[in-house]
């Protein structure tokens, strides 16, 4: 199922999705530390996870 973001705003809004949690604290702070990737041993900040995040969502709506 496809739905545009509003549809997906208005359906699941209140609840605290990962999508939100990250994009809360990429605007609040984001060059604070988020994650430690340990396979590669680097910090991921809250805006580079948000961004990364946001362009795999993006190209995984673009495959369908």
């Amino acid at each position: 199922m496809q739905c545009t973001l509003d549809e997906f705003e208005r359906e699941y809004g209140a609840l605290h999705l990962v999508h939100a949690v990250v994009a809360h604290w990429a605007s609040r702070t984001p060059d604070a530390l988020a994650l430690i990737n340990h396979d590669r041993g680097r910090e991921v900040t809250w805006r580079y996870f948000d961004e990364a995040s946001t362009a795999l969502a993006r190209q995984l709506v673009r495959m369908g």
